[in-house]
């Protein structure tokens, strides 16, 4: 919904020809009529595109932003890297502005409230989860005990 589509969508809302609609006597067949052109004009005015978002998205990238790093990509494997890369200063540009936004409540915020706004989400793994202290110790002491084992194996 970026602002020049919902101009279009006015535009074109100010410039239909309503007064048809007028005479039309049946309700059903008033809202069945009304319907459909609403929806036309808006389908007009304001395209459609589905946007993937996800969770793991950071707070800045809109849907805007993902469709222009779609299209960002696509120029660079098409070998478009001067479209590529003005596009990518409109991408830099819409990120820190989306980045200026967020922090400008901040102006009376605690400090912990400023380090909770600046500092990145970290995720937390659970990599290490699965490993016990005595798996550990074997592994270690098969490797300690390998006759096979010899410093210079490893050094690069």
């Amino acid at each position: 919904m970026r602002s020049h589509n919902l101009d279009k969508l006015r535009y074109a809302f100010g410039t239909f020809h309503w007064p048809h609609f007028l005479s039309i006597s049946d309700v059903t067949l008033l809202y069945d009529s009304l319907l459909s052109i609403v929806h036309d004009i808006v389908s007009y005015s304001i395209p459609y595109r589905r946007v993937r978002m996800s969770h793991k998205d950071p707070p800045y990238i809109t849907p805007l932003i993902k469709q222009l790093l779609a299209k960002r990509r696509k120029l660079r494997r098409s070998g478009r890297i001067d479209e590529a890369s003005n596009l990518a200063i409109r991408i830099n540009q819409l990120i820190a502005d989306n980045q200026g936004k967020s922090l400008v409540g901040l102006v009376d915020a605690t400090p912990k409230q400023l380090w909770a706004a600046v500092k990145p989400k970290q995720q937390k793994s659970n990599y290490c989860a699965s490993l016990d202290a005595d798996m550990v110790n074997i592994f270690f002491a098969i490797i300690a005990t390998d006759s096979n084992y010899s410093v210079s194996s490893f050094a690069i």
